[in-house]
């Protein structure tokens, strides 16, 4: 098969239908082939995002393989071997190819039904080929994601370093007026030349970034590219973002498990691909290779997933963002108060979240503010207000399982608590009944599936720039809202949703916002209820403070009571048009006097809406 002919196989199916230990059987009987000396059945590479999913695979087929066989088995990453010191992780790959030693125990060769585990990160920088790549199969595990952010200042001679680097090209942008997005295309310099364009040693760090980059796309003899680097520039800083680009190239078969695939961030780059075909073969892998075959496994998990009960904290349409969580939340009908009083004592957003930390920080100088913010700030309690919007999302969640969920016969009264990784050292919570967990370290998690319930606070927002340059280059794809939705995906997938024992048993997912469970429900959940919270709570259900949202509302509250009036007014002023040019002074008198009792009633009507 020539690169050009290139075809990604996947299997798309739920957490939990067991994909990963579909993969283990086929490594496993690959591994057991090989014992046939007659069968050359080439090599595995199995590739997933984390470390710690890589330990738990490979000690999975550790477990279906004779022990005598476990020298066909190697793993390669920073911690995995005692590598010389100045070996890079990549380079300990090679070495396991060409069956060189790298520690006084590793002496087996990397001969045929060899399985090989490795990290994305570590894949992708497998610029060489190797005679082994034209026989092996690659099994990319957890794939939805696969991007790297840079970033650099631009301090003075920047631009001039990367004028003699790299070349650029042009990317046509949706927006006019964003940012420009460049490829970028290095220029012909040797490795030992490289140095001489480094001008000022005020620049060093950004040499040795830029230098890195350029390196990784300018291959060498028998080396190949496997990705795409393009720029943002912005005043201040220089944005890199790396995207893979024919990845797989090279290789004998390639296989892409994941869950919602077709949704993913790396279904979308292929399909923009040329010369790539994606072809599904879901139900034809799993029947293959799952004991108890597809069918009976996405029953359960479809079983499973009638289970499931999803409730939103909060009533917000949109997604939880980094900016949301860090500000405060409110009883959403008193958003438009809220707004209204800002109006009223002239105070912009910036100063209410200033007002807002002042309200609870008994340092602050009460002094330093205008007698017209001193009377704002007085009047801020009675929006009970919650500055900590991710503190409350937590208690909310403990009354909620305490109080609501968990019972008496319950064997296991504990929940997976899912935060940003900053949040989780500043959050208190109840250990006894949390069990906090990294969102990056969710995926492939087997150890929760026997809880009944998942709590799932964190912001999973693109970098602004990522964003951009997602948006441009596939415009079909929506990379905000499908990276908090995958994640939560995989998160709510650790619970007992994915244990097949379980039939019958509730799970219940606590998220942020009302948007987000509506967006799990239509691509996570078939037959799972959405609980709705304003039946849920008996109290006032929060919402974020969204400065648009409460101007959206003030003026459709306003439109309502304006349009009656407004209709009238028209009629008026075309009948005062009508007498001033036929000169009737008695009914131009009679009209006039109508639009100002109208002008009248709407003033006051509007003074009403403001003072609810």
């Amino acid at each position: 098969m020539h690169d050009r002919d290139l075809v990604i196989h996947y299997v798309d199916a739920p957490p939990g239908t067991g994909k990963t230990q579909a993969v283990v059987e086929y490594m496993r009987r690959h591994i057991e082939t090989s014992l046939d000396t007659e069968k050359r059945v080439g090599h595995i590479i199995y590739v997933a995002p984390t470390r710690e999913l890589l330990d738990q695979t490979c000690e999975n087929l550790e477990s279906h393989v004779p022990q005598e066989n476990h020298m066909r088995i190697f793993k390669a990453y920073s911690d995995s071997h005692k590598t010389r010191r100045s070996q890079s992780v990549p380079e300990l790959v090679y070495s396991i190819m060409d069956s060189r030693k790298t520690t006084q125990l590793d002496l087996q060769p990397y001969g045929d039904g060899s399985v090989l585990f490795i990290t994305h990160s570590t894949f992708l920088k497998l610029k060489r080929r190797h005679p082994t790549f034209a026989r092996t199969t690659v099994f990319f595990d957890e794939s939805r994601k696969w991007i790297e952010m840079g970033e650099l200042d631009k301090d003075p001679g920047l631009d001039q370093l990367f004028r003699s680097l790299f070349k650029t090209k042009r990317i046509k942008s949706l927006d006019p007026d964003a940012d420009p997005i460049s490829l970028l295309v290095p220029k012909k310099i040797a490795e030992n030349r490289k140095l001489s364009k480094l001008k000022s040693k005020n620049l060093a760090t950004q040499f040795s970034a830029l230098s890195g980059i350029h390196s990784d796309l300018s291959p060498l003899v028998n080396e190949i590219v496997r990705k795409k680097v393009y720029m943002v520039s912005t005043a201040k800083k220089l944005w890199t973002i790396t995207l893979p680009h024919y990845p797989f190239k090279g290789f004998k078969r390639v296989f892409i498990m994941s869950a919602d695939f077709e949704h993913s961030q790396m279904y979308h780059l292929f399909s923009a691909e040329t010369s790539v075909r994606l072809r599904p073969i879901t139900r034809e892998f799993m029947d293959r290779y799952l004991p108890g075959g597809y069918s009976k496994a996405l029953e359960r998990i479809y079983e499973r997933q009638r289970c499931l009960r999803i409730l939103p904290l909060l009533k917000y349409e949109g997604m939880p963002s980094k900016y949301k969580l860090g500000n405060f939340i409110l009883p959403a009908p008193l958003v438009y108060s809220l707004k209204t009083d800002m109006d009223k004592y002239d105070i912009s957003t910036d100063l209410l979240y200033t007002l807002m930390k002042a309200k609870n920080d008994p340092s602050f100088v009460r002094g330093q503010l205008k007698p017209h913010q001193m009377e704002f700030l007085n009047r801020i309690g009675r929006y009970n207000t919650k500055i900590n919007a991710v503190q409350w999302l937590v208690s909310q969640a403990d009354r909620i399982l305490k109080t609501r969920w968990f019972t008496p016969k319950d064997k296991i009264r504990k929940a997976v608590l899912f935060t940003n990784l900053k949040d989780m050292g500043k959050v208190r919570y109840d250990e006894n009944l949390f069990s906090p967990l990294s969102i990056g370290k969710a995926e492939g998690r087997n150890e929760f599936h026997e809880y009944s319930a998942v709590a799932f606070f964190p912001a999973v927002n693109p970098d602004p720039q990522e964003s951009h340059v997602l948006r441009t280059l596939l415009p079909d794809y929506n990379p905000d809202e499908d990276y908090i939705v995958d994640k939560a995906i995989q998160c709510i997938g650790r619970g007992n949703i994915r244990n097949h024992k379980a039939d019958g048993k509730k799970m219940l997912a606590i998220v942020s916002t009302t948007h987000l469970a509506d967006r799990l429900l239509q691509r996570m959940a078939q037959g799972a209820k959405v609980y709705d919270p304003e039946e849920f709570f008996t109290g006032p259900v929060y919402t974020f403070w969204d400065h648009a949202a409460a101007k959206a509302t003030q003026d459709d509250i306003r439109l309502a009571v304006d349009l009656p009036i407004n209709k009238l007014l028209r009629n008026v002023r075309v009948n005062i048009s009508r007498q001033k040019k036929a000169g009737n002074a008695e009914l131009l008198a009679k009209y006039k006097a109508e639009e100002a009792s109208l002008l009248a009633r709407k003033a006051d009507a509007k003074q009403g809406t403001e003072n609810e």
